[in-house]
């Protein structure tokens, strides 16, 4: 069995960072499923259930608000992972 053994300096910066990419990893990997696989239909049963028509710019607010919300469910900040 491969195992692998990494070594962070938790005062170094760098390490910090690599730290919280590596255990958000999965985090990740379940709002990009979800993104990926659910997202669509969602999007399409809101715009065919919505009361009015939307316009370009509605839709594209609701496919926003509903990739925020995935990654808050799976308290994901992009902000926190990327510099």
């Amino acid at each position: 069995m491969a195992t692998i053994n990494i070594k962070l300096d938790m005062e170094n910066p760098d390490d910090i960072m690599t730290h919280k990419r590596i255990t958000k990893s999965l985090d990740m990997a379940i709002s990009l499923f979800n993104i990926q696989y659910n997202l669509y239909k969602k999007i399409k049963n809101h715009i065919h259930y919505s009361s009015h028509d939307l316009s370009t710019e509605d839709c594209l607010d609701v496919v926003m608000e509903e990739i925020n919300r995935i990654l808050d469910e799976n308290n994901i900040n992009i902000e926190e992972l990327i510099r």
